[in-house]
C-alpha cells in the first residue's frame, strides 16, 4: 500500500471524521467491526479540546493514536457530493440472490454485485 502524506489540519480532519460517522438515508458511511478493538476502545473516550472548538484533546495521550489514525484516513478520502445525495434506489438491492445462471451465482456467492 503506498504511503501518502496527509494534511495536518486537525479541525478539518475531525469534520471529515464526523461526516464519515454520520448516518443518513442511505445508511452508514463507515462501519467498525468488533475486531477493531483499539478504535472501539479509544474513540468513545476522546474528549473535546477546551481551548480549540472543533478539535480533540491530545490528553490522555495513550487514547489519541487510533482516533488520530482515523482522522488522517478520513481527511485523505473526502466524501464526494454524489455520495451525500439521497438515493432513490434501495441500498440493499444488490443483496438479492441471482435467479438465473447457477455457475455465475456460485462464483459471486449467489449475490448480484
Amino acid at each position: 500500500m503506498p504511503l501518502v502524506k496527509a494534511g495536518n489540519r486537525r479541525i478539518d480532519g475531525w469534520l471529515c471524521v464526523k461526516e464519515y460517522l454520520k448516518v443518513d438515508e442511505g445508511g452508514p458511511r463507515m462501519v467498525f467491526f468488533d475486531t477493531c478493538k483499539p478504535i472501539l476502545r479509544c474513540l468513545p473516550l476522546l474528549q473535546h479540546d477546551a481551548g480549540k472548538p472543533g478539535d480533540a484533546a491530545t490528553k490522555p495521550h495513550d487514547i489519541t493514536h487510533s482516533p488520530d489514525a482515523l482522522r488522517y484516513w478520513c481527511a485523505r478520502r473526502k466524501i464526494s457530493p454524489e455520495a451525500n445525495a439521497p438515493s432513490k434506489k434501495n441500498p440493499f438491492e444488490r443483496l438479492r440472490p441471482k435467479k438465473d445462471g447457477v455457475e455465475e451465482a456460485y462464483l459471486v456467492g449467489g449475490f448480484e454485485g
